[in-house]
């Protein structure tokens, strides 16, 4: 069977599923905005290593945040 011959089968999402993708779909809109927000306030350098006794002794830019 060519793929050209195969039936096209349209499924329907219920309304649970239509509500979860929406709410979904919202929810991480909301995150990239917050996340977005806070990415603003972050300042220019940002301690990413600490020695024994928990001081920075590292530091890093705000783009290297989250990469260490």
């Amino acid at each position: 069977m060519e793929l050209k011959e195969r039936p096209k089968i349209a499924i329907k999402k219920t309304r649970v599923e239509i509500v979860l993708d929406i709410t979904t779909f919202m929810l991480f809109i909301i995150f990239t905005l917050y996340f977005t927000q806070q990415w603003m306030t972050l300042p220019n350098e940002l301690p990413i290593h600490f020695n024994m006794k928990g001081e920075p002794d590292g530091w890093g830019g705000s783009g290297s945040f989250g990469y260490h």
